[in-house]
C-alpha cells in the first residue's frame, strides 16, 4: 500500500500519474458541478479560477449561476412574490443596448455574487457604508419628525402578461431585455403638521458601471405630492404596508395605482388616544404605450438561428409605458369587518379594547394577509395578535391565531416598537425585542428578546390560509439582562473596566440596544436580518445583524481566554478580530429610534430618514442611506460611492455608542431620580446642598442619568429653593411632589413626542 508520504509528495507527472488536484479536476463536468453545489461562494470562484475548461464550462453558463442563487439567494416565497416582474436578473454591469448577447452568463454571475455580499455585512463580505444625503434640484427636503411611516411601492417599467391582459407574450429573449420594477420610497405622516407624502423614485434597481449616453448615471428623484381625501388625519406611531399594484386600461393607455395599507396608531399628544382606523394610500399614475425597437447582435442571432422567421429579424419590438404623466396622492378610510363593529371612542368596544394600538408592527403574507402584533396603547403594552385579509377586509381568527407552548413563559409579553420578519424558508415569523410601557421615553423597559412564531402547515395556500391556526409561540432568546442575572459566574464582575470571563455569546450592553424599542429590523437575504438604530435610553446608531439558518447574532470572534473591556473604542468594527460582527463604514449618521427605515432589495440599499435622539431630546430630520454591498461595487469600479442622490459633504460622522454609555444611561432616569431624592431626603438639611450640588456634577459630568425635569428639579435644590429646603419635611416635601409629579408629565411631553412641533 503506498504511503501517505509518498501520496503527499506525488506533485508531478512522473509515473503517469497525476496530482490529486488534477484528478479532481478531470472527472466529468456533471460531477464537478455537482461537486461545486456544496461549495461555498469562495470556493466556487476559486475553483473556477484552476482551470479553462470550469471556467469557460460553468463559469460562463447562466444556469450555472441561477442554480447557485436558487441555492444560497432566493426562496420560494421570494419568487412567489415576484410572479408580477420579470426574471431578469437585477445588477447588470453592461448596458443592455449592447449588441453581444454573450453579457447573459455575466449578468447571472454578478447578481448572485451581489446578492451574496449583500447577505454578509461582516468585513470578510465587504460590511456595509453610510452615505449622508441632502435633498437637491428643487425639492426643499423633509421636516424633523418622528413617529412617521415609511414603505416602497413599486410598478412596472413594463406591463406584465399576469396583470395586464393588454400585452402579448413576450418571447423568451424579449424578457431578458424587459426592465424590472421601478421602485418608489413614500415617507409620509408622524408627529408633525406636515400631511405631504414624500416620494423618492429610486429607479429600476439596476446598477450600471458603463455610463449612459449622457454621460451619468441616472440619479434618483425626490418629490412632494399633497394628499386628498377622508384618511389624510393626524396620527403618529402607524404602520403602513405596500400592497399588490393594480393596472386599468384607460384612454391614454395604463393607469397604474400603487397602494399601501396604514393601520394604528395614537391620534392626539401624549401617545394618547389609540385608534384601529384601516387607512389606504393610493397614488395613481398614468402611462402612454410605445413600442421600442432594439437591434439584435450577432451571437444573438446565432443563437436563435432555428427559431422562427419572425425571431430570426435582425430587430424585435417590445410594447413599454412611458410613465411621464403626474401622479396624484389620496387617502381613503375602509371599515373592516368580521370583529365586533363600534366606535374607537367608546370604552366598551371590543374594537377598541382588542384592535386599537399604535408602534406595532405589521407583515404582509401572501400578498394579501396583514399580520398585526403587539403595540402600545394608552394604559400600557400588548400583544394581542391580528390578522387583516386586505381582499376581504375582514378581520379574521379573532382569539384563535397563536397559542404559547407548554413550558412557562411561552408567550411574548405585551410590547411596543418592536420588529417581526418573515423567515418562510423555517415557515416562521421571528419578532426582535421592544419595549414595554405606555410611552416612549418615562416609562417600561426595552428587552432584547427573540421569539419565532411558527406558522401552521396551510399558510403558504391562500384559499386555506385559516386553516393553519393556531400558530405557535418559541421563545429563542432570552433578555440579555436575565441573562446577565442568571450568569453562574454571578454577572460581570469588573476589575479595573474590564469583566471577568465575559460570555461572548451574550449580547453587548450597546448592541442590545439595536433591539430596544423603535429599532429597524430588515430582513436583507433569505437567512439575514439587520436590527439598526432604536432604544430611548439611551438610543443608538449601532448595527446588528442576526442569522436565521443558526438563530444567532453575529458576533465577535474572540478567543475563549480573552477579555474585552466594557469601555470599548469609539469605532468597535476597526478592531483587529471583528469578522464575526457588522463592518461598519462612511459617516455614521446620529443615534435615534423612532424613526423610519426603507430596503431597496434589488439594488442593495436601506434608505432612512427621521426619528428623535434622547441624548440631546431633538428630532431629526435627515437622510441617510446604507449601502448593504459597498465590497461588490467596489470591485467593479473605482468609482463605487453611492450617487443616487446628493451627498451630503457638511454632515459629522458620529460616534458609536459605548458598553459604559448604554450601561449608565438605559437606566430609568425617574428611577435614578426617585433614589437621589430618597439618599437628599435621608440627609440633614444644612447638607442636602452640597449634595445636590454633588449630584448636579455627576450629571453634567454624565456619570448619572438624567432628563430635563431631573435636572431642573436637582438644580433647584442646589440653589436653596425655600420650597424644596425647607425644615417641614413630610408635609412640605409631599405638596411639592406632588406638583413636581404634574410637572413632570408636562416637561415630559416637551421633551418626548412634543418635540417635534417645536422643530416643526
Amino acid at each position: 500500500m503506498k504511503s501517505a508520504a509518498n501520496d503527499a509528495d506525488m506533485n508531478t507527472h512522473g509515473g503517469g500519474e497525476f496530482p490529486r488536484e488534477i484528478r479532481i479536476l478531470c472527472l466529468p463536468e456533471d460531477v464537478l458541478e455537482n461537486v461545486a453545489s456544496y461549495l461555498s461562494v469562495t470556493h466556487v470562484l476559486s475553483l473556477l479560477s484552476v482551470n479553462r475548461r470550469l471556467y469557460n464550462g460553468f463559469g460562463k453558463s447562466v444556469a450555472f449561476w441561477e442554480m447557485l442563487s436558487d441555492r444560497d439567494c432566493v426562496s420560494w416565497y421570494e419568487e412567489y412574490t415576484k410572479t408580477r416582474q420579470s426574471k431578469t436578473p437585477q445588477v447588470t454591469i453592461y448596458d443592455t443596448d449592447d449588441n453581444d448577447g454573450a453579457c447573459f452568463w455575466r449578468t447571472a454571475k454578478y447578481s448572485y455574487l451581489f446578492h451574496c455580499q449583500k447577505s454578509n455585512p461582516t468585513k470578510s463580505g465587504g460590511g456595509v457604508h453610510w452615505y449622508p444625503v441632502r435633498p437637491h434640484g428643487g425639492f426643499a427636503g423633509i421636516s424633523d419628525r418622528e413617529g412617521h411611516v415609511s414603505c416602497v411601492l413599486s410598478r412596472q417599467a413594463i406591463s406584465h402578461q399576469k396583470v395586464d391582459p393588454l400585452q402579448p407574450s413576450l418571447s423568451e429573449e424579449e424578457r431578458r431585455h424587459v426592465k424590472p420594477q421601478e421602485r418608489i420610497v413614500v415617507i409620509t405622516g408622524g408627529f408633525s403638521d406636515d400631511r405631504c407624502v414624500y416620494l423618492t423614485h429610486a429607479g429600476t434597481g439596476t446598477t450600471r458601471v458603463v455610463a449612459d449616453k449622457s454621460g451619468s448615471p441616472h440619479p434618483w428623484d425626490m418629490k412632494r405630492l399633497d394628499s386628498s381625501g377622508r384618511g389624510n388625519s393626524f396620527v403618529y406611531g402607524a404602520t403602513l404596508t405596500a400592497l399588490p399594484t393594480q393596472y386599468s386600461e384607460t384612454a391614454h393607455g395604463l393607469t397604474a395605482t400603487m397602494r399601501a395599507v396604514r393601520f394604528g396608531g395614537f391620534r392626539a399628544g401624549g401617545y394618547s388616544n389609540e385608534t384601529s382606523q384601516v387607512s389606504m394610500l393610493t397614488i395613481k399614475q398614468e402611462s402612454t404605450k410605445v413600442r421600442r425597437q432594439r437591434r439584435r447582435g450577432k451571437r444573438e442571432r446565432q443563437h436563435n438561428n432555428n427559431a422562427d422567421d419572425d425571431d430570426n429579424q435582425e430587430s424585435w419590438s417590445s410594447l413599454e409605458w412611458q410613465w411621464d404623466r403626474p401622479r396624484e396622492a389620496n387617502w381613503s378610510n375602509i371599515a373592516p369587518t368580521g370583529i365586533e363593529a363600534g366606535d374607537n371612542d367608546h370604552v366598551d368596544s371590543l374594537e377598541r379594547d382588542f384592535l386599537s394600538r399604535a408602534y406595532h408592527t405589521s407583515v404582509l403574507l401572501l400578498d394579501r394577509y396583514l399580520v398585526v402584533i403587539g403595540g402600545m396603547k394608552s394604559t400600557g403594552s400588548i400583544l394581542n395578535e391580528a390578522i387583516l385579509d386586505t381582499k376581504t377586509w375582514t378581520w379574521i381568527g379573532y382569539g384563535c391565531i397563536a397559542c404559547g407552548s407548554d413550558c412557562m413563559d411561552s408567550r411574548p409579553s405585551g410590547r411596543h416598537g418592536h420588529s417581526v420578519v418573515l423567515d418562510d424558508t423555517r415557515n416562521r415569523l421571528v419578532l426582535f425585542g421592544g419595549g414595554s410601557g405606555s410611552d416612549l421615553l418615562r416609562s417600561g423597559k426595552d428587552n432584547s428578546e427573540v421569539w419565532e412564531l411558527q406558522l401552521g402547515n396551510n399558510w403558504s395556500d391562500s384559499e386555506k390560509f385559516a386553516e393553519s391556526f393556531p400558530w405557535k409561540w418559541k421563545k429563542l432568546h432570552d433578555d440579555s439582562d436575565n441573562n446577565k442575572d442568571n450568569n453562574n459566574d454571578g454577572g460581570r464582575e469588573e476589575t479595573n473596566g474590564e469583566p471577568a470571563g465575559y460570555d461572548f455569546s451574550k449580547l453587548t450592553p450597546s448592541e442590545s440596544l439595536c433591539l430596544g424599542r423603535c429599532h429597524h429590523g430588515i430582513k436583507i437575504s433569505r437567512d439575514t436580518v439587520l436590527l439598526l438604530f432604536g432604544s430611548g435610553r439611551p438610543s443608538t446608531n449601532g448595527l446588528l445583524a442576526y442569522d436565521l439558518k443558526t438563530d444567532t447574532f453575529f458576533r465577535q470572534q474572540q478567543s475563549p481566554n480573552q477579555s474585552v473591556s466594557s469601555s470599548l473604542p469609539t469605532n468597535i468594527f476597526d478592531m483587529i478580530s471583528t469578522s464575526g460582527v457588522v463592518h461598519v463604514k462612511g459617516i455614521l449618521p446620529k443615534p435615534r429610534f423612532t424613526g423610519v427605515a426603507a430596503f431597496l432589495e434589488e439594488d442593495g440599499y436601506i434608505i432612512t430618514h427621521g426619528g428623535y435622539c434622547s441624548q440631546d431630546h431633538n428630532t431629526i430630520g435627515t437622510i441617510d442611506v446604507l449601502d448593504l454591498a459597498p465590497g461588490f461595487r467596489g470591485r467593479l469600479s473605482r468609482s463605487s460611492s453611492f450617487n443616487g442622490l446628493a451627498i451630503d459633504d457638511r454632515r459629522v460622522s458620529y460616534g458609536e455608542v459605548t458598553n459604559v454609555q448604554a450601561e449608565r444611561l438605559r437606566r430609568d432616569p425617574n428611577v435614578i431620580l426617585q433614589q437621589m431624592l430618597e439618599t437628599l431626603m435621608n440627609t440633614p438639611a444644612g447638607d442636602r446642598q452640597f449634595l445636590a450640588n454633588d449630584i448636579l456634577n455627576q450629571m453634567n459630568a454624565g456619570e448619572l442619568p438624567s432628563n430635563a425635569q431631573s435636572f431642573i428639579l436637582m438644580q433647584m435644590i442646589a440653589n436653596g429653593s425655600p420650597l424644596l429646603m425647607g425644615d417641614d419635611d413630610d408635609d412640605d416635601d409631599d405638596d411639592d411632589d406632588d406638583d413636581d409629579d404634574n410637572d413632570d408629565d408636562d416637561d415630559d411631553d416637551d421633551d418626548g413626542i412634543y418635540e417635534a412641533t417645536n422643530s416643526d
